[in-house]
């Protein structure tokens, strides 16, 4: 029952992110409401179907919440579907370009997530779990940071003032030794994408070819790709582009370096 309730939700959330896609265009170069405010019917639309992802992806939520008081759910999980749904509310934001409301929303998803994760280490330290928690949540509350970041000062530089280098490494060097398969492919997804917000190609490469899903390593190449892009490592982006064996999706992303803003 709780398998079949998860597809319905996320099936629910794909149907109406196609919605968004066929009526917008791309999530992950959302054009300003001014840009389009010569259609107001299309941008009331779009807004529409951001609401009702956002409402989909809270779901989500509640129902792992739902599990937990059961005693079924985790807590892990937990983390992941908060950090899907603040990324839905992030992107009507963003569409509506409300930068205030994308700092406020990148602020409630780093004290949500670290709230789990103190409850995640109460665990941990008293022997209920293992520690490679760690490299699911850490990361997003991590990635969540450097988001918010960069908005306040708009500056990538700032961030990489921090050394976050050397912190990818130390994680990608943690995540090389977890021993459950999919913890660890997760992890070193997460630990890719976030050095591909930052610019660090070399990270990003040695994550990705350690990934042995084949589905999984596909799509985080392809949005690794665009953040490397964004980042200004277009030569980077255009390369690890080439690697994807799917056709028609590399085709996709390197369209999408090719025309920022586009689709």
């Amino acid at each position: 029952m709780r398998i079949r309730a998860r597809y319905f939700v996320i099936f629910s959330a794909m149907t109406v992110l196609c919605g968004v896609v066929l009526a917008y265009g791309t999530l992950s170069q959302p054009q300003t409401t001014s840009q389009i405010s010569n259609n107001s019917s299309a941008n009331k639309e779009i807004v529409n179907l951001y609401n009702e992802l956002i409402t989909v992806q809270q779901k989500a939520v509640e129902h792992e919440k739902y599990l937990i008081e059961l005693g079924q759910g985790d807590l892990i999980e937990l983390a992941q579907a908060e950090a899907i749904a603040s990324e839905a509310r992030i992107q009507l934001a963003q569409f509506r370009d409300n930068k205030k409301a994308v700092i406020e929303e990148l602020q409630n998803l780093i004290q949500k997530v670290t709230e789990i994760r103190n409850s995640l280490k109460r665990d941990a330290d008293i022997g209920m779990r293992t520690q490679s928690w760690t490299f699911v949540v850490d990361p997003i509350i991590l990635e969540a940071k450097i988001r918010l970041a960069k908005l306040r000062y708009g500056t990538p530089e700032l961030t990489q003032s921090q050394d976050y280098k050397s912190e990818l490494r130390l994680r990608l060097e943690a995540a090389q030794r977890i021993n459950d398969i999919r913890v660890r492919n997760e992890a070193l997804a997460n630990i890719a994408n976030t050095a591909a917000d930052l610019g660090e190609t070399e990270v990003v490469k040695d994550s990705l070819r350690q990934i042995n899903d084949l589905r999984l390593r596909n799509q985080t190449v392809g949005t690794c790709a665009l953040n490397l892009a964004k980042a200004g490592k277009t030569q980077d982006a255009i390369a690890l582009a080439g690697t994807i064996n799917d056709l028609q999706f590399k085709n996709k992303i390197l369209l999408r370096i090719a025309t920022p803003g586009e689709e």
